[in-house]
């Protein structure tokens, strides 16, 4: 796992957590935009890493990384915790575990409902197939990649990380991903969370997890990106999805 970092050590830190296939650069914008305000921390993880082979094992260990290295840089205390997809799931396992102080809390798109063993093969086969396609630069996969993933500014990246993974990551990234974060779950009611889900695609998995864990934890507000794909706007207009939860940090 790398760590990229923006700002001065001495402000407030900002931890923000991409989701799966997905570039850290997805962050650039925000953290730019925040760095004159905060220590702006936005990991490379396993698996994801451009210049670098690494496996995906686990949501945990990867919450267990991200938690060493803020220990080690900051106070421990994280004024502001995002994460999209697999990301936020991430962040919610360090929401979870205690480790951090954290003040504010956005989740976009986090599946933290799970999903069974049948969903989570079909998951693995099409995940596997897309990375295949992707390293062979198939051109119907490329279209589509552009049109309803990632824009154009991402792909070079993408590709990067799309030729390092291993069939190994994307089964442990499923396996993980499929457990339901919020059994059992309980927490003091300090931090503040914001939740956004769209209404588009595959967002029922995000709506049901967002309103499962409302009834389980009162300090949260919902936001529906009306017709909006997974995680829409932190991809294609980040600019947006800013103004959209800049309410909620100040």
């Amino acid at each position: 796992m790398n760590f990229h970092t923006f700002g001065d050590k001495s402000r407030p830190a900002m931890l923000l957590i991409h989701g799966m296939l997905t570039p850290w650069q997805i962050w650039q914008e925000v953290a730019e935009k925040f760095s004159d305000e905060y220590f702006v921390i936005v990991p490379a993880l396993d698996a994801h890493e451009e210049d670098t082979r690494s496996e995906f094992k686990s949501v945990e260990q990867e919450a267990e990384k991200i938690e060493k290295f803020c220990l080690a840089n900051t106070s421990g205390d994280i004024a502001v915790m995002c994460g999209i997809s697999m990301g936020g799931v991430i962040a919610f396992e360090i929401f979870r575990s205690g480790k951090l102080t954290i003040d504010k809390f956005i989740l976009d798109g986090a599946p933290l409902v799970g999903f069974n063993k049948l969903l989570g093969a079909i998951m693995q086969n099409r995940y596997k197939s897309l990375i295949h396609k992707s390293q062979l630069r198939a051109k119907g996969i490329m279209r589509s990649f552009k049109k309803n993933f990632l824009p154009e500014k991402y792909i070079d990246s993408y590709l990067a990380i799309a030729d390092r993974m291993s069939d190994t990551s994307i089964e442990n990234i499923i396996n993980s991903l499929s457990h339901n974060r919020l059994t059992g779950f309980s927490s003091q009611e300090k931090t503040k969370i914001l939740f956004c889900y769209g209404t588009k695609g595959n967002e029922g998995v995000s709506e049901t997890s967002a309103f499962t864990l409302k009834g389980l934890y009162s300090n949260l507000t919902l936001k529906c990106f009306q017709k909006c794909a997974h995680c829409r706007y932190i991809s294609y207009e980040p600019q947006k999805w800013i103004e959209e939860i800049k309410p909620f940090i100040y």
